[in-house]
């Protein structure tokens, strides 16, 4: 296992916190000792195991409540524990670090260890119970053991909570629970809206401690990638949402909006950048991220102001063409429903990857589209040599006027290979960034 850095945490915790460890099998060496910061692992420090095995690891820093690990040497194995009080004892076996695990001043540590190994128990019976339905899916004996074992797994989890219903690791069950639907409700539209609605429901936002697991990203990884509509209108309001559950805890609300910045600044979707605007407009710029400095928010405000005029729904900007006879046109000036706009460098337009992929988009679009393929940094001697070599001339053209307004208003980054955009009959921006075959694929679902 990779630890991404070290992190280091300001909030309160304990002033020390130490973890006695024993692992039969390591001898002389060092292990690592690391946390989670929501799907992050991070060190935070080593610990020598002497001859016997034992070691004690003293914190540094605050170590906060969560999900921790220890990371062996060699075959790079790794146990998880949790830390909720200022000492721990752990000790374990290197032949199956999980298996031998035990913890006798850590009730939270116990019960975690019992579990995950009845958990590997119920997964091996389950798997023996599928092999035999595969082969035999109507195996009435086979499918109630089947419901045999998803009826004592229950049963065992709901033992530990209902014994142990203080106890963080109880608290980290609930907060991975499913959500339970009413058997009355049984509209299938129903139980899909039931559920989304409760989604969060088992999700305590005032514990600091769930940033320190992985339970709140796999959370907001699901309902946004399975319970809600991939549309900017419906992630923004499924972000909203979400921000506004985890308003009543600063550290949690921060994680989560951070992350949320930190994922749509860098990701390649399409609607990216109106994700990544909406959360500096509604939060960053309107003082809801208070611990940001002066001088990365303006950094922000310039990124902002950048991609904002090329942002999906916003109306594009026009420019003036200069086509292969010479004359100067308004590059949107079309009445078709559609105009695909195609960037591109020299290199890119000489490239048989271009040329096959422009005359199969061609061939393919209906009419109600037009097309305008405009060559970045080309002079008016290759732009006509460039007419020999593509099929089709995909009404070829170059910028004509100021092209450092052009260059900002279309996004066009420097060492630009190919961008593209499809504007409505409105002139607003309704796709970008899509390759020639996306292209092809998403005007034919218009």
């Amino acid at each position: 296992m990779a630890f991404c850095g070290v992190l280091v945490f300001s909030a309160t915790g304990f002033s020390q916190t130490i973890v006695d460890i024993t692992i039969k099998g390591i001898k002389n060496d060092s292990i690592s000792l690391g946390y989670y910061y929501g799907n992050n692992q991070y060190e935070t420090g080593k610990c020598f195991l002497d001859s016997k095995g034992h070691g004690t690891f003293i914190s540094k820093e605050t170590l906060e409540i969560g999900l921790y690990l220890l990371v062996t040497p060699k075959n790079n194995g790794y146990l998880e524990f949790i830390i909720d009080q200022p000492k721990i004892t752990l000790s374990s076996n290197i032949k199956n670090l999980n298996r031998y695990a035990t913890s006798i001043d850590s009730k939270a540590n116990q019960l975690f260890f019992e579990y995950m190994n009845y958990l590997s128990e119920v997964q091996e019976n389950i798997k023996g119970v599928n092999e035999v339905l595969e082969d035999d899916p109507e195996n009435e004996k086979a499918n109630q053991r089947k419901a045999e074992i998803a009826n004592g797994a229950n049963k065992y989890l709901q033992n530990i909570l209902s014994k142990h219903p203080e106890d963080i690791f109880s608290q980290m069950l609930i907060a991975q629970q499913e959500v339970s639907i009413p058997n009355e409700v049984t509209n299938q539209s129903e139980q899909l809206y039931y559920y989304k609605k409760h989604f969060f429901d088992n999700i305590d936002f005032t514990k600091n401690w769930l940033i320190r697991t992985n339970i709140i990203p796999q959370k907001i990884s699901l309902y946004l990638g399975q319970l809600t509509h991939p549309t900017i209108d419906s992630l923004t309001a499924s972000i909203d949402y979400i921000l506004d559950q985890a308003k009543v805890n600063e550290e949690v609300y921060k994680f989560i909006l951070v992350n949320f910045l930190n994922k749509y600044a860098t990701s390649n979707i399409m609607i990216a950048n109106n994700l990544y605007a909406h959360l500096l407009e509604r939060y960053y710029f309107t003082g809801k991220a208070a611990w940001m400095e002066a001088e990365l928010l303006n950094k922000m405000k310039a990124r902002y102001d950048v991609i904002k005029p090329s942002l999906i729904g916003a109306y594009a900007r026009d420019f003036k063409v200069k086509r292969t006879n010479n004359k100067v046109y308004s590059a949107l000036n079309y009445s078709k429903d559609y105009l695909i706009l195609i960037f591109s460098n020299i290199e890119r337009l000489n490239s048989n990857e271009f040329s096959e992929g422009s005359t199969k988009l061609l061939q393919a679009l209906p009419e109600n589209v037009a097309i305008l393929t405009v060559a970045i940094g080309v002079d008016d001697k290759s732009i006509h040599k460039l007419l020999n070599t593509l099929p089709y001339n995909s009404n070829l053209c170059t910028l004509e006027g100021n092209m450092e307004e052009v260059i900002r208003n279309y996004s066009l980054v420097n060492n630009l290979s190919m961008k593209t955009y499809v504007i409505d009959k409105s002139g607003k921006i309704v796709a970008k960034g899509l390759s020639l075959r996306a292209l092809e694929t998403f005007i034919n679902k218009k």
